[in-house]
């Protein structure tokens, strides 16, 4: 009987691969190959696992990305990861009837990162790259709650990054300003203007071999729309659409053809794109010199007009998340040591639910609060050396401290502080994937 109540979540750690020296080499290899490899490899050991021993597998409810973030995005683990989540595999040694479950999905992003903006990328496109949905689960997630304004503040505004990730990051806050219709034009000129800058040293002064390219004439969105095919199997777009006459006709056919069989490698709505699109998907995984030149660092200034923007993207992924019933995991003590802001009460966590200690608009943060399915757990017990008391304790005893300091009208009842946390509490019990309906 104890048996049957235990279940797992199979946990697989990011890890880096930067650009090599090899020429050849990395013009016939993905971005992240090796990792790309080690999980096709994984997914692999647990097909078969879930064909030959289904009655241990339908115990694994789960599965987890975690580990480092930087220069490991989402997009490494999408195509296995959404394998995996289709995974329908009868569980005959059980019952002829049953099938083995759909896996939750706990991906961890936006807490580690050199920039919010790169956090938040990183945390939209976990969501839609593995196709996350009621359920599943983002880890830790800070830079979705993270007050912009203190951490901009802390870094003077600064920030070090690769180069294809300015880049990115920069076109991809400009494809969310479009998708939740937010003006700015200041923001707008100042990415398009180093979007010009970054495209230019990463690709058009790489083309010296490419008569006619397409890529002289892309703009913000046209590269925006090739994002949105970095969660695709890449090994699909290893011809050239550029090289001649009917390449891209063919490589249209492949895409086709390998997905009828495995439609995991490409994520839904991106079937169909535009040979400028796959192009430039083409070259971020496969041209050597614009790989090499990508990988560069770069420091640049961010100003107080993309802060702005960034801060109601963020509020609007926030409402997004809660719509979806994404929950999320927080860690205060990891959080704290990590991030930047040093007094618990500024953890994110408030800004995720707030139910029972603020009203639903909250004066003091001067925002409405989504009231997304947050909970508190633990992280890296041996590291940390807490304990999932501590972790309340932690939460509880900053929300009583503050009583100590804050105007009378501001104080939290302890019985406001106590039902938070026995609702925080529930949040934790309903996101456990042992919940998931096997049928």
């Amino acid at each position: 009987n104890a048996e049957k109540k235990l279940h797992y979540v199979l946990t697989f750690p990011k890890e880096k691969q930067l650009i090599g020296t090899d020429e050849i080499w990395e013009s016939e290899h993905s971005r992240n190959s090796s990792l790309r490899d080690t999980m096709d490899k994984h997914a692999a050991a647990f097909i078969g696992a879930a064909q030959n021993r289904p009655d241990v597998m339908t115990h694994v409810t789960g599965i987890d990305a975690c580990s480092e973030e930087i220069d490991c995005r989402p997009e490494v683990f999408a195509c296995q990861f959404r394998h995996l989540r289709q995974l329908r595999v009868p569980c005959t040694a059980i019952s002829p009837q049953t099938l083995y479950p759909t896996l939750r999905i706990t991906y961890h992003a936006g807490e580690d990162f050199l920039d919010p903006i790169d956090g938040l990328r990183a945390i939209s496109e976990a969501i839609r790259f593995c196709e996350m949905t009621g359920g599943d689960r983002l880890g830790h997630a800070m830079a979705l709650g993270v007050d912009l304004e203190d951490w901009y503040t802390v870094k003077e505004h600064r920030v070090l990054l690769r180069k294809q990730a300015v880049l990115d990051n920069l076109v991809w806050l400009y494809g969310q300003m479009h998708r939740y219709n937010i003006q700015n034009p200041k923001t707008e000129g100042y990415i398009q203007k180093r979007f010009k800058k970054y495209f230019t040293e990463i690709y058009t002064r790489n083309l010296q071999d490419v008569k006619n390219s397409l890529l002289y004439s892309v703009d913000v969105m046209d590269y925006y729309s090739s994002l949105q095919l970095r969660g695709n199997d890449p090994y699909l777009y290893s011809l050239n659409p550029e090289v001649d006459e009917g390449r891209f006709d063919a490589l249209e056919e492949k895409i086709r053809e390998e997905t009828a069989v495995n439609p995991w490698k490409i994520l839904k709505g991106t079937e169909r794109y535009d040979e400028l699109s796959t192009t430039l998907y083409h070259y971020y995984h496969f041209n050597y010199a614009m790989k090499r030149v990508s990988d560069e660092i770069d420091e640049f200034t961010i100003p107080r007009c993309v802060v702005q923007t960034v801060c109601m993207v963020q509020e609007q992924m926030r409402y997004e998340i809660s719509r979806r019933n994404i929950g999320i995991e927080c860690n205060p003590s990891s959080n704290f040591l990590i991030g930047t802001f040093k007094d618990y009460l500024k953890h994110p966590i408030f800004r995720f639910n707030n139910e029972s200690l603020y009203p639903l608009y909250d004066p003091r943060s001067q925002i409405r609060n989504p009231r997304i399915l947050a909970s508190i757990n633990t992280d890296d017990l041996g590291i940390f050396s807490t304990s999932l008391e501590n972790e309340y304790a932690l939460i509880a005893c900053a929300l009583e401290e503050n009583n100590a300091y804050c105007p009378e009208d501001q104080i939290i009842l302890p019985d406001n502080i106590y039902k938070w946390l026995d609702n925080i509490r529930q949040n934790g019990l309903d996101q456990s994937f042992i919940h998931i309906t096997r049928s």
